[in-house]
């Protein structure tokens, strides 16, 4: 049995093995140069977050498939971690030693890595707890 509860641009399913999955869709608009964070996740179990980068697109490239996105994890300690590097179409999992895997409450910084004089509009997908 799964139970699906949407609100805002979070996603959570809640099923009887008693894992609960989060999944974090961002849209954001980006200005050049400067990060953007996402609300704060709880993650419960040791798996490794993924992140896809749906689309990124600009006034001049629609859309920008080149464009490279950073999403950077911190938790509520005030840590941070190493983040993945996405262009449009790619899923990348946080599996570097020092990235997150445990439990903790967690937010992702998101950036246009690659220089540009433009703000970027990005669309993604953070997915956490995929057990």
């Amino acid at each position: 049995m799964l139970l699906n509860i949407c609100r805002e641009n979070i996603l959570v399913s809640f099923a009887l093995s008693s894992s609960i999955v989060y999944t974090l869709t961002v849209n954001y608009n980006l200005d050049k140069g400067n990060m953007t964070r996402t609300p704060w996740i709880e993650k419960v179990d040791y798996t490794y977050p993924t992140y896809e980068h749906l689309l990124s697109r600009t006034i001049l490239t629609n859309p920008c498939t080149s464009c490279k996105i950073l999403a950077k994890p911190y938790d509520d300690d005030g840590d941070v971690y190493v983040g993945v590097v996405t262009v449009m179409g790619e899923t990348q999992t946080f599996r570097d030693p020092t990235s997150i895997s445990s439990p903790n409450n967690y937010s992702l910084g998101i950036q246009r890595l690659d220089f540009t004089l433009l703000d970027t509009f990005h669309s993604g997908i953070w997915t956490v707890n995929q057990r």
